[in-house]
């Protein structure tokens, strides 16, 4: 190709449309071999790298047998940076497939032989990876801990463009947790270093999740800027996976105007680029936004439909989080209707996996929306039971604003209930939280309930005047 390109006679140079084909037939062709005696075995580092551009053109299935195959050569050469590299590339295909079970092996294998031979910036990159499988699977604290100690190695060798790739995790994983502000100031550093390196690839990741944040604040018009951008990046780059994830994104966004037609046409583009790669992950959350378009626009049966593919999906994927999340949304379709045991067994069934979610905030979030809709539908026991779980996870995870709204919830099942003792000791609590936050709104509340309670005049009097 490059010879043809520099041909003298400008006729005989190829046009975009040649160059195009020969390259797509680029990872096929046998390497030549001038020396008849030369082995015509691949190496583990061509196969690594016919694979990445196997990864470019969404040809998941081929990446993994030529990475296997590059692995099996690394190990019977006893090559260990090419052995380090093989896994790194396994652990990287497989998180962008959504096989997140999958990757974790090779990339925690890849992290020790790193550390073994002091590879940092191998042992930072698995740390980096390993981050955002954490970050996936709802593990943030977990998450964190990994991401800042590859950011710390990052910059310590300089590495700019690595830098700037941990960013982008980072942001990421600030994303998963709804903390849009330093989301947002970890993405904006990320695309500063890509564009002054010319990374596009890199570019369009960090301005999708920018679009993201903007759409966290409810600013449409700068979501929809930025994730066009992103979007035209990657078409002029030919990647499906890419492009999937900016039709996701512009599809949230439209939801969000109640532009559903719209909305609807790029998320069923996105779902079947998933579906093509494979990402059940990927695929599990389009399904969700779809069925609460259709919800919103009361078409029951295709959003019934949309989140129990969502929730196959979300099974097969092993993300109890939004495995939960699906079936509680059932659980609210279903109780719109009136279909009000039908609700309840979906509603059972997620209380059930949400146990299976093993970081303390998004736990406590998922219990906290169940608890509301478990109240709703009259089974207070178990809304109990969910309002405390939620206290209980914002607590260990720091999260006092969250910890004083469960508590609330739960007095106010107490005072539904009449059960005064419970009900006491509830406000006590919020209300220490409420004290230590600073927030008189919801003191106010509390000390009106506990003056309510109060056996003593005396007492309810000064509880009522505080």
């Amino acid at each position: 190709i490059m010879t043809d390109c520099w041909s003298y006679d400008e006729k005989k140079r190829p046009n975009a449309k040649q160059c195009n084909t020969e390259l797509e037939w680029i990872p096929v062709a046998i390497p030549s071999v001038p020396d008849p005696s030369a082995t015509k075995v691949r190496s583990s580092e061509l196969l690594c790298s016919v694979a990445r551009m196997y990864m470019l053109q969404d040809d998941f299935h081929a990446v993994e047998d030529l990475l296997q195959e590059a692995l099996a050569v690394a190990r019977s050469g006893e090559d260990c940076s090419s052995e380090i590299r093989a896994l790194c590339e396994i652990g990287r295909s497989r998180v962008l497939r959504g096989d997140s079970m999958g990757a974790k092996p090779s990339l925690s294998m890849m992290r020790d032989m790193s550390a073994q031979v002091r590879s940092e910036l191998d042992e930072a990159l698995a740390l980096s990876l390993l981050g955002a499988i954490f970050a996936i699977q709802m593990e943030f604290g977990e998450a964190q801990q990994l991401i800042n100690q590859a950011q710390s190695t990052a910059e310590l060798m300089g590495d700019e463009i690595f830098q700037a790739e941990v960013l982008m995790i980072q942001a990421a994983g600030y994303i998963a947790q709804f903390q849009v502000d330093p989301a947002h100031e970890a993405a904006t550093k990320a695309l500063e270093i890509f564009t002054r390196f010319e990374d596009f690839s890199g570019a369009a990741g960090v301005m999708c999740i920018l679009g993201f944040t903007y759409l966290a604040r409810g600013l449409h018009e700068k979501a929809e800027e930025f994730l066009q951008r992103s979007n035209k990046v990657w078409a002029r780059l030919g990647w499906k996976l890419g492009q999937a994830v900016g039709l996701f994104a512009m599809g949230l966004v439209y939801l969000c105007l109640e532009r559903y037609p719209e909305a609807e046409a790029h998320l069923v583009q996105a779902k079947a680029i998933f579906e093509t790669i494979g990402n059940e992950y990927a695929r599990g959350a389009t399904l969700l936004a779809l069925g609460n378009g259709y919800r919103a626009q009361a078409k029951y049966a295709e959003a019934t439909s949309s989140h129990k593919e969502a929730c196959i999906a979300f099974e097969r994927s092993s993300n109890h989080f939004f495995h939960a999340s699906a079936l509680t949304e059932l659980g609210a379709l279903h109780s719109i209707q009136s279909k009000d045991d039908e609700s309840k067994e979906f509603y059972f069934k997620a209380l059930f996996i949400s146990n299976g979610v093993e970081d303390h905030l998004p736990r406590a979030q998922l219990l906290w929306q169940l608890g509301c809709a478990l109240k709703d539908c009259g089974e207070y026991s178990k809304a109990e039971a969910a309002f405390i779980g939620a206290a209980e996870g914002s607590a260990l995870a720091g999260r006092e604003p969250e910890e004083a709204d469960a508590l609330h919830r739960l007095a106010i099942l107490y005072l539904t209930q009449s059960k005064s003792e419970q009900l006491e000791e509830t406000c006590k609590q919020a209300l220490a939280v409420y004290t230590r936050l600073g927030n008189d709104e919801g003191r106010t509340k509390h000390l009106m309930l506990l003056a309510m309670l109060s056996s003593s005049k005396e007492e309810a009097i000064a509880l009522a005047t505080e």
